[in-house]
């Protein structure tokens, strides 16, 4: 009789904060988190990275085998840096905001929540869907 096998498990962790606490002048702005999201490692390779890597391809070029991978950082996002410029022609960020509605509810926790802007907890209430199809809880 063949062993029960344990699934495997992917953790997708990034920390979030203030790096610079001795720059801070109150102590309620010096804070750091570590968060994290974790799915089935056979998820994470079936759904989770290849939709990251088709979003990434499709608006900023990004190849996973890329000396230096393209990271979704919440701050050049935001202010549109680097590659992310592209996101400054209105009908470009049209198209990668519906792309990013698309995103598989695994994807979105793991690349955005928590890569992109830190989540560190996510209160919601018990009729709280999010992404793709309402997939995620």
């Amino acid at each position: 009789m063949p062993a029960e096998s344990k699934p495997s498990w992917r953790l997708y962790v990034d920390e979030v904060g203030n790096a610079g606490f001795k720059r801070c002048e109150t102590p309620e702005n010096r804070f750091l988190s570590l968060t994290g999201v974790a799915c089935a490692l056979d998820h994470a390779r079936d759904v989770v990275a290849p939709d990251m890597t088709r979003l990434k391809q499709k608006h900023f070029g990004a190849h996973p085998d890329d000396d230096t991978p393209l990271v979704l950082h919440r701050r050049e996002l935001v202010r549109r840096e680097g590659p992310f410029a592209v996101l400054n022609d209105g009908p470009a960020r049209g198209v990668f905001d519906a792309d990013l509605a698309a995103l598989s509810a695994d994807a979105f926790v793991a690349h955005l929540l928590v890569g992109a802007i830190g989540a560190s907890g996510v209160v919601v209430g018990h009729d709280f869907h999010f992404g793709h199809a309402r997939a995620g809880t």
